[in-house]
């Protein structure tokens, strides 16, 4: 197979890896021991898949069939959490395999799985695809070998270009440009970190919130005509206010929250089947804004963010997010310095908050849970646009929280007053 062209997010995300690494993670929490051949299944795992030894060269990737580095074992009682968070700062060479498989056991006989990657080749779909095929040879050792993936399905422009370049259908390149213009006119109004510090070490913990809220979320959010993620933002937008790390200004008082976009839905049809197994990069991402005035509850809070998320869906804001890139691409040219890099989105750029937010119930995880399957959670980057990121899973009555946060701005101590502050307001739903 010819080498992979690069698309527009994964060239602003090898920039970004020149500022800090741009890792992710999904972990699996299993029922059992560890197969004592479990390396050998992940390598024929990943040579079925055609994955292995990454090349990449200017401008291009392909994947080399040789296998991978193995598997990184930890001894029994090893804190998760510091693992994550070593493999999120983790610097990975460009001949390396990107994807790493990760065992840590409990000493209950279960154990945590964990596929940690470089994200610029993978997206969250291209991830769940190769944990699925791992976990089917893990519950059934003669199970049959995965189909190759499909390394791309194109690029951004053929896939999810605006109405005039033959991609998906119902975004306009001059209403785009527009609309960008304007959101760079409202971050003036939006507060921002004050360190101006260019140390983007992270750290990463997970947290799981009671089991059933997330139900009564869902409940909540239906009865407004709302999604999950309005509701999840808007609490996490309340706990920023009370303890985030955010500065003030009579001309800075709001907030700007994005959401990651899932794109391939955005794809014409006759796309879409080869999407479904391309292992590959596809992710848009949406901006929202609160003012102090509407975070006066959480309601009230979610419905200003529903009715942007509303207009910014219709707008197929997420694949116009495209024009945004590429504006990202452009600063890293004409700036270089890291330090200037990581000042202009600093200032141009401020965002409080991002948040990945994914249903897992129908993926082939709902299918082993609640046995052998107890639990998955994913762990997203933070990259140089905010302080910190939260990676949303819901799985059966289960919702899981990672926090990945940048540790020169936020302590472990506001970490916990966040997540502690969003519980219970999720809680009293």
């Amino acid at each position: 197979m010819p080498p992979v062209r690069l698309n527009v997010f994964q060239k602003l995300v090898l920039q970004w890896e020149k500022l800090h690494p741009y890792n992710g993670a999904q972990v699996v929490h299993v029922e059992g021991l560890p197969p004592e051949d479990l390396a050998e299944r992940w390598s024929r795992t990943l040579a079925s898949l055609g994955l292995g030894s990454l090349n990449l060269s200017a401008g291009a990737y392909g994947f080399d069939r040789r296998g991978t580095d193995g598997i990184e074992s930890h001894a029994e009682g090893t804190p998760l959490e510091t693992v994550l968070t070593a493999h999120l700062n983790r610097k990975y060479s460009d001949s390396e395999t990107p994807l790493r498989l990760i065992v840590v056991p409990r000493g209950d006989r279960t154990y945590f799985l964990v596929v940690a990657y470089r994200h610029f080749v993978a997206d969250s779909v291209s991830i769940r695809l190769v944990l699925e095929s791992l976990f089917d040879v893990i519950c059934d050792p003669t199970a049959p070998p995965p189909d190759p993936v499909e390394w791309s399905a194109g690029g951004y422009w053929k896939l999810f270009g605006p109405r005039t370049s033959g991609g998906s259908a119902g975004w306009s390149l001059p209403a785009a440009a527009v609309a960008a213009a304007q959101q760079t006119w409202r971050m003036k109004r939006v507060r921002r970190v004050e360190s101006r510090s260019a140390d983007f070490r992270v750290e990463f913990t997970s947290h799981r919130i009671p089991d059933g809220v997330v139900d009564r979320a869902l409940a909540f959010a239906r009865g407004r005509q709302l999604r999950l993620n309005d509701v999840l933002l808007a609490a996490i937008a309340l706990a920023l206010r009370e303890h985030g790390p955010l500065g003030e200004t009579s001309k800075r008082t709001d907030f700007a929250l994005g959401s990651i976009v899932d794109l391939r839905p955005h794809a014409r049809q006759a796309d879409r089947p080869r999407l479904q197994r391309a292992f590959n990069l596809y992710l848009g991402f949406s901006t929202a804004f609160l003012t102090p005035e509407q975070m006066s509850d959480l309601a009230t809070a979610a419905r200003a963010l529903g009715e942007q998320h509303r207009r910014l869906r219709e707008s197929n804001s997420g694949s116009a997010s495209m024009l945004r890139m590429g504006a990202g691409l452009l600063a890293h040219r004409l700036f270089r310095s890291p330090a200037t890099v990581a000042e202009w989105y600093r200032k141009r750029v401020p965002l409080s908050v991002g948040i990945s937010n994914i249903n897992l119930r129908p993926h082939w995880p709902q299918r082993h849970f609640p046995s052998p399957l107890l639990d998955y959670f994913r762990v997203s980057p933070t990259g140089p646009l905010m302080p910190l990121v939260f990676s949303a899973t819901t799985l059966g009555p289960r919702l899981h929280l990672g926090l990945t946060r940048r540790a020169d701005i936020i302590a472990p101590e506001m970490a916990e007053k966040l997540v502690g502050h969003i519980t219970r307001t999720l809680t009293r739903l």
